[in-house]
């Protein structure tokens, strides 16, 4: 290769690589901005049978959060990954994702992803491919304003927040929505934000199993989501695992008296919650949690309406 060719490759790769970031770098940051769309009934219910699911819901700590008594994303990563593997759920809610990678590492090659914002840290759908396949998805701003994207709270200044959904296609017949949300911290924004999921998604459990789970930064008394149901309280067997007390850097909400990470249930027929699981694992020495929240496991049985 001669001195003129490596002078025009050079040139090349310098024309080249700003029109690549001129084309990659904005369709990511477009997709922030991508207009929030409501889930609507099915053209098409089947009734099927009964459909069983398992379902995870875990707020895992963001990579960029440094917390005292944490430890780093690359030690806490196969951690997390073990806990999901033993639970071994149909459907993962996870919290504060942020890169393609991060979810890569999660999914490996068991689980499909629904994450209608790339490049947004939060509300992540992880479903097992074979059961379940999406039908449509869509993102919900918890804002005065649902459909309008990055839209701040009613009490702004925080984190414009949103709620990250799917209709489910089921080998069991009947379709599924599947919601992942992660509420404001602010307690100005828990009522109206709860309000817009009871006026938009829990009308659906009318005609269509309903699973609505996340961090919803309250506990569950405050948290209600009537006519929707609390995973716990209708549970048969109730596990907790990991140790609640005495290790280091225990915080509130990991306790299950003040628990603010749920899984609600709801459809036009009986539930069933065959076991649910409170999985606060800790390890190491000193022992640490690989996040600062429980992981949520349900057993859940949504039969046909009568």
């Amino acid at each position: 290769m001669t001195r003129r060719h490596i002078l025009f490759g050079v040139f090349l790769g310098l024309i080249a690589f700003p029109i690549a970031l001129m084309v990659e770098v904005p369709q990511r940051i477009l997709s922030l901005w991508a207009p929030g769309t409501f889930p609507i009934k099915p053209d098409v219910v089947v009734e099927g049978e009964a459909l069983s699911v398992t379902v995870v819901t875990w707020n895992v700590l963001c990579s960029f959060c440094a917390k005292d008594g944490y430890d780093d994303w690359s030690a806490r990563l196969p951690r997390i990954q073990r806990a999901l593997h033993e639970m071994d759920a149909d459907l993962i809610a996870a919290q504060e994702l942020f890169t393609d990678d991060q979810v890569a590492a999660i999914a490996g090659k068991t689980y499909g992803v629904v994450r209608p914002l790339p490049g947004y840290a939060d509300s992540t759908i992880f479903y097992r491919k074979g059961r379940l396949k999406p039908r449509a998805t869509g993102a919900i701003w918890m804002s005065p304003s649902p459909q309008r994207p990055m839209s701040w709270g009613w009490h702004p200044w925080t984190f414009p927040r949103l709620a990250a959904w799917a209709v489910m296609d089921t080998d069991a017949g009947p379709p599924l929505l599947v919601v992942s949300t992660h509420l404001d911290s602010d307690p100005k924004n828990h009522r109206p934000s709860r309000q817009i999921l009871q006026q938009v998604v829990a009308p659906l459990a009318e005609t269509m199993p309903v699973i609505i789970a996340g961090d919803f930064n309250q506990s569950v008394d405050e948290a209600d989501l009537t006519p929707l149901i609390e995973a716990a309280s209708i549970a048969q067997e109730a596990d907790f695992v990991g140790q609640l007390d005495g290790a280091a850097h225990t915080r509130r909400e990991l306790l299950p008296a003040h628990r603010i990470d749920q899984i609600w249930l709801g459809g036009p027929g009986r539930i069933t919650v065959a076991r649910w699981t409170h999985h606060a694992p800790v390890d190491g020495s000193p022992s640490t949690r690989p996040s600062d929240h429980p992981a949520i496991y349900t057993e859940a049985t949504f039969y046909p309406s009568d």
